[in-house]
């Protein structure tokens, strides 16, 4: 045991050397994930194009609208022939008289006019824009608010197409109405009835174990789905027509099989049961009979209500020549289901007082329920008794417990017992086979509706979604309907081609459909982000916080990179980390499988929606695990030691003070707390690993990581604060920009940054070579003479309590330099706190329009929109302006900042706590699991102390600890970071796409 390890001055140059790898290393990750978010993710906004021209070889050419595009477009089109098809026209499972049967990819390519048993009916087209994709993750997509005048006609067509552009979000312009008062309502209902037909369907194929077959992704399902419905002639209304006839046909069909199936399974249980109740009580005569016959002799018939059930066992038969015949035993047989059987039988026991004779034996199959379809297990019983009176109580406790009776003929009579088991037989067998030959029908059936199921349910949806977004739409002037909505600024062009293409296909001469921009003053627009699945986690992650004001910083883009980073420092461990980074990676690489419908769980839904977070977050803590040198609890030694230790034991064995020493140019160098010759001599990457064999391991990596935590936390901070002053200049807000930003940003670095400078300083220097030889090259104005180092914990302390004074300086002119950092704090509280709002004062006390303090919706037209801002306030903006509340608020902002900053930095600390805890954690599960078996030398200790160091591993290390630290740098950044900065009170952009419809139904 190293009793002694010199941490200052063979770390000197260390430290810092340690600081450049951690920042490089973040640098590094953020410049490999802005290259990933620069990467186009392309965005797909489709539009229908044609006609078509026929050309010489009999080749079907396409136009050339989108051929003078400035960005070249991707060109997917669908050619359609005539031929018979059962498939209803408009959706995408087929077309009567047509079928899809080419697809082609580039626009020169075009249809053949021949093919062998169909012809050549139209091209259907589907253009494909790209829109690139950087630094569209740092603001939100421009929006424009558009209103839509259409015929009502081609309204049908025209939001369909739009749905498959899914770049436009409809504002309800009937919002007094309710639904049922809508327009389109009864369209709706259609499609609700359709939906539960589905359903249906859906359950029906789940009874025979049969899958529907896939309908492919939704892309794939969407292009085929524009192309038939711009190959199809038919209408809208006639499409839904057809395929609501289709589905009330399927549904009557399939009815009608299981109406027979249940009728047909209700007369096969009735003859199994009587099958199995005529065999049961034969049985039980032939056993009872001869036992019954030893017996006559010796017992006598109870008239006083004891059991008689021997004298009489065999119906009809005298007992003697005395024995009358109002003796004679009557009998009731049938079923009763087995969980029923118990609270039976004791129920007839009590009705009956003991006064019946009851035998129960179960029926080996189950019978299956026809109404349920569900097996029932059964039990076969016969009860004798004496009196009418029991007879009737008998069946009335039959009838409540739903047991099915059966009438018998005379026992004795084997003739008659024969010949009804032989024909009860016969019709048994009878009854299976037209069973079989009903559901053999009901699964041929089946499989042909889960051929085109899943389609049918997507078109259902997408004509639903249409209507819905059909009632939102104002009927102004007969005939035509107009809308309302946001879309993305970029795919104007995609929008009034798609509404002109409707049209045209409507063939309508009447007034044309318009699109136009709707003058300001509008709505506040809403906030959409492109993402791809790589930064959607990191989005959602954000958003659950709340959404982005309009055009407001992403925090995203920085979370990616942060967040992953700041649980890599409380995580620290190699091995943990590999282990954590290879689940990412399973997920990652088998996401092709797992995307599947069914293929995974809700609860296991998430953690896949995250897999590339997980990913990085175990791959930047293998980094700090390779800072920290720890795998699995245990240092690394791979570049070797740069520590020897001799014996540490006197002649007489009694411990001294350790001698460290380490390698300098081949020969050995040694080291002790008053004796220096330098420290140049470093570990290769990440701390040695002598260190966690010293006896003040503790105390070096306290005070490593407690700095580390610091001055991460006060540089995210810092750039929080940096994000909110381009906020203010994007936004044009200069009065926020130079009365709040500027003032918080002096406070931050006056106070805090320079705390980080002093880190540094005290790391960069060699205390214990200035300290043994008093070595101070420069005259400080300190107590002390500035060769020893000081405690930054009382240096920062007295920059506000001592101002005059410095104990322990740790460079020339401190004492000024402090002094000026403190009056520029303290100057920036008032600032901050009184000169915006006595400056918004006097702009309402002059009737003048105050400079813009509130965020702007479009950069160009600044001024039209501080003038709606304003308006919308009641038009008097001195009415309205309220200086105490302007104050007060104002206040309440600079003191949460001022605090905060305190505060905040405080709770960066967690980075050093967490990453103690789960050192320690580990060191406590290797030492008492492993480590002690081994040096037990025993197999079966060792096999033993690794399962369960492998179980307290997976349970408190790679899942309550991996949780742990994902959770408190969630607050790092919903908390400490965010709230510099980030409004999130935006609302989040929703348009009408008929992919999320989908998408949200599979979902549910």
């Amino acid at each position: 045991m190293v009793h002694r390890i010199p941490c200052s001055n063979v770390n000197a140059g260390y430290r810092p050397h340690l600081l450049i790898h951690c920042v490089s290393t973040v640098f590094l990750f953020f410049v490999c994930a802005v290259g990933t978010l620069s990467i186009s993710n392309r965005r797909r906004l489709p539009s229908l194009a044609g006609p078509t021209h026929p050309q010489p070889d009999g080749h079907y050419l396409l136009d050339s609208l989108e051929a003078s595009q400035s960005r070249a477009p991707t060109i997917e089109g669908l050619c359609f022939y005539e031929r018979p098809s059962s498939v209803v026209p408009g959706f995408p499972g087929g077309t009567t008289g047509t079928r899809v049967s080419h697809v082609f990819q580039r626009p020169w390519v075009g249809c053949k006019r021949d093919r062998p048993g169909s012809h050549w009916i139209g091209t259907a087209v589907l253009t494909q824009g790209t829109r690139g994709t950087n630094m569209k993750w740092l603001r939100s997509a421009e929006m424009e608010y558009i209103s839509l005048i259409v015929n009502e006609d081609a309204a049908h067509d025209c939001v369909q197409k739009l749905g498959d552009l899914g770049v436009l979000e409809f504002t309800d312009l009937n919002p007094e109405l309710t639904p049922f008062q809508r327009r389109y309502v009864n369209y709706v209902k259609r499609c609700d009835e359709m939906e539960r037909k589905l359903r249906y369907f859906d359950g029906e194929l789940a009874k025979f174990s049969i899958a529907p077959k896939s309908a492919g992704s939704m892309e794939q399902f969407l292009v085929k789905s524009s192309a038939v419905r711009y190959g199809s002639q038919d209408t809208a209304a006639r499409a839904l027509d057809t395929l609501e006839r289709l589905l009330e046909d399927k549904e009557q069909e399939l009815l009608q099989l299981n109406s027979m199936h249940e009728k047909l399974t209700r007369e096969f249980n009735e003859r199994k049961e009587l099958q199995e109740i005529l065999i049961r009580v034969g049985e039980f005569f032939e056993i009872e009979i001869p036992e019954v016959q030893t017996m006559r002799g010796s017992r006598t018939v109870s008239r006083s209500g004891g059991y008689s059930f021997v004298e009489a066992s065999v119906p009809g038969e005298p007992l003697g020549e005395e024995a009358s015949s109002s003796l004679r035993f009557r009998n009731v047989t049938g079923v009763v289901p087995a969980d029923e059987r118990l609270k039976f039988e004791r129920m007839i026991f009590r009705m009956t007082r003991g006064n019946c004779f009851m035998r129960f034996s179960p029926i080996d199959e189950p019978l299956v329920d026809p109404s349920t379809g569900q097996p029932v297990s059964k039990h076969a019983f016969a009860i004798f008794f004496q009196s009418v009176v029991i007879e009737n109580k008998l069946r009335k406790i039959c009838d409540a417990f739903h047991a099915r009776l059966y009438s018998l003929p005379p026992m004795d009579d084997r003739a008659a017992i024969a010949h009804l088991i032989q024909s009860n037989a016969g019709e048994l067998n009878q009854s299976s086979h037209i069973l079989r030959r009903n559901r053999e029908s009901c699964v041929l059936l089946c499989r042909d509706l889960g051929e085109t199921l899943e389609s049918w349910k997507w078109s259902v949806l997408q004509e639903k979604a249409t209507y819905h977004a059909l009632n939102m739409f104002r009927a102004d002037v007969s005939g035509m309907l107009r809308a309302e909505g946001w879309v993305i600024k970029e795919a104007m062009a995609s929008v009034r081609r798609a509404v002109t293409q409707a049209h045209a296909a409507a063939d309508d001469k009447s007034m044309p459909s318009l699109v136009d921009t709707v003058d300001k003053p509008w709505p506040v627009p809403p906030t959409y982000f492109e993402t791809n699945k790589f930064t959607d986690a990191f989005q959602n992650f954000v958003e659950t916080y709340g959404c982005p004001r309009y055009r407001e910083i992403n925090p995203s883009v920085f979370t990616a990179v942060t967040f992953p980073f700041l649980f890599g420092v409380m995580y620290g461990d190699i091995g943990h980390g590999l282990c954590v980074m290879l689940f990412g990676l399973y997920l990652i690489l088998t996401e092709a499988r797992l995307e599947q419908p069914g293929n995974i769980g809700e609860m296991t839904a998430s953690i896949y929606g995250g897999r590339y977070m997980l990913f990085m977050m175990g791959a930047f803590a293998i980094y700090a695990g390779i800072i920290y040198n720890d795998f699995f609890s245990l240092p690394l030694n791979l570049f070797g030691s740069k520590f020897a230790y001799p014996n540490c034991l006197d002649s007489h064995d009694r411990e001294v003070k350790c001698v460290a020493e380490y390698m300098k140019d081949g020969k050995m160098t040694y080291v002790n707390a008053t004796d220096v010759s330098g420290g140049d001599n470093v570990y290769t990457i990440g701390l040695d690993p002598i260190w966690k064999t010293s006896s003040n391991e503790l105390l070096f990596f306290n005070s490593f990581k407690m700095k580390i935590s610091v001055i991460f936390g006060i540089v995210q901070m810092t750039f929080g604060i940096i994000l909110k002053g381009w906020n203010n200049l994007y936004f044009g807000d200069y009065l926020t920009f130079f009365f709040e930003f500027v003032p918080q940003i002096i406070f931050a670095v006056s106070l805090f940054c320079y705390m980080i400078v002093l880190i540094v300083m005290k790391w960069s220097i060699d205390w214990i070579a200035r300290m043994k030889h008093e070595v101070c090259p420069y005259n400080f104005a300190g107590e002390h003479t500035g060769c020893r180092p000081p405690s930054l914990v009382n240096t920062l302390i007295n920059i506000a309590l001592a101002p005059g004074s410095v104990v322990d300086p740790l460079y020339e002119g401190q004492l000024e330099t402090q002094q000026t950092l403190l009056m520029l704090a303290l100057l920036s509280v008032p600032a901050m706190l009184f000169i915006k709002p006595i400056y918004l004062k006097i702009q309402n006390d002059r009737k003048a329009p105050p400079v813009n303090h509130h965020v702007d919706f479009d950069d160009e037209a600044e001024s039209r929109v501080v003038s709606h801002h304003h308006g919308n306030s009641g038009g008097d903006h001195g009415k309205d302006f309220e200086f105490g509340e302007v104050v007060i608020h104002q206040g309440i902002e600079t003191i949460e900042f001022v605090l905060g900053m305190v505060s905040n930095t405080a709770s960066y600390l967690r980075l050093w706590a967490l990453s103690l805890a789960h050192s320690e954690l580990a060191t406590v599960f290797w030492e008492k699991t492993m480590l002690s078996t081994i040096n037990s030398d025993s197999f079966i200790a060792i096999f033993i102390g690794f399962a369960v160091f492998a179980a307290t591993t997976f349970g408190v290390i790679l899942a309550m600890d991996v949780l742990e630290c994902f959770l408190h740098a969630l607050r790092l950044h919903w908390v400490e970071f965010q709230n510099k900065f980030y409004k999130a009170d935006g609302h989040k952009f929703h348009p009408f796409s008929f992919k999320q419809t989908i998408k949200n139904s599979q979902q549910l």
